[in-house]
């Protein structure tokens, strides 16, 4: 035996030398593994890419993102002309999400009352009453729906008729947020204005109450178009950066409440849709009031120095 091979043990196939080779190949299988498991994970969780090249795969694609759980992705159908913009439509997107998620939860946890709420609705409709979100707009602008009146916030009490429209919208909200996206392959058609902007069309009438259109953007993508220049709606719409933010702490409140909702359905905490509903108004009221009092400071101080 050398000098060599006794100071290395006097076995260069099984002592230390072997170990470390050994060590090495069950690192780097160990490394593989974790390669080939992460690749999996970001294969699974890499984004769902959406058609945006017309109007109509626009819409589809929005009707695909409800089909796969992916309601968090509407707000990428929105157009936004600065950065202020698209991060409030990414809020919006997030809350749309978890009001999917919601949806599914009554589903599941709330059957018979979806199934009543559900019964109530057609015959609301054999009754000729409208039902749909824009149907109502609809009937409001043409005078079928009367507006109660003004009792300077005393009627979102309970037992008041503008509380009983409040739930009447959170019900629908909890039941099928996005029904009026589902049928729209029947109701919604577009009428081109020019090349890059076409006009939504409800039952072959513009989109109540102000009209919508979607817009070509630069890259090809079709994107619906918020009316915030209209006339009553550009003076309240947010214009600097602590504008924007205010918009979104509103979104994030109403994002809180639609996760702490699902919680509660879930741990058996309501039993009725009129006590979701209850316990999503006033949730969300106080701090609505609060924050857009606090945009109503910050609009009246746009003018100062």
């Amino acid at each position: 035996m050398t000098d060599a091979e006794q100071s290395t043990g006097g076995d260069t196939g099984g002592g230390s030398g072997s170990l470390w080779v050994s060590a090495a190949v069950v690192g780097a299988i160990a490394v593989l593994t974790a390669a080939i498991a992460l690749g999996g994970v970001l294969l699974r969780e890499r984004p769902y890419t959406y058609d945006l090249s017309t109007p109509e795969d626009a819409m589809a694609s929005a009707r695909l993102m409800l089909e796969r759980g992916d309601a968090r992705r509407l707000g990428d159908l929105i157009e936004a002309s600065n950065e202020n913009e698209r991060r409030l439509y990414r809020q919006l997107g997030a809350a749309l999400g978890h009001l999917q998620d919601l949806a599914i939860t009554v589903r599941e946890e709330m059957p018979e009352e979806l199934a009543r709420y559900q019964k109530d609705l057609e015959d609301a409709a054999a009754r000729g009453e409208p039902v749909t979100f824009f149907d109502r707009i609809a009937a409001r602008r043409r005078g079928e729906i009367k507006r109660a009146p003004d009792q300077r916030g005393a009627e979102i009490f309970r037992g008041s008729p503008a509380r009983a429209r409040i739930n009447a919208v959170l019900q629908g909200m909890m039941a099928d947020p996005y029904v009026w996206i589902e049928s729209s392959e029947e109701r919604l058609t577009f009428a081109e204005m020019d090349e890059d902007m076409v006009a939504l069309l409800w039952d072959e009438r513009p989109v109540p109450p102000l009209g919508w259109v979607m817009r070509r953007q630069t890259d090809g993508r079709w994107q619906l178009v918020l009316p915030l220049h209209a006339p009553g709606i550009s003076q309240a719409a947010p214009q600097s950066d602590d504008e924007f933010l205010i918009w979104g702490s509103l979104l994030a409140s109403l994002d809180n409440v639609l996760v702490e909702l699902d919680e509660e359905i879930r741990a058996g905490r309501h039993s009725t849709f009129e006590s979701v509903s209850d316990s999503m108004f006033e949730k969300i009221a106080i701090p609505a009031v609060m924050i857009m009092y606090a945009y109503g400071q910050a609009m009246e101080a746009r003018g100062e120095p």
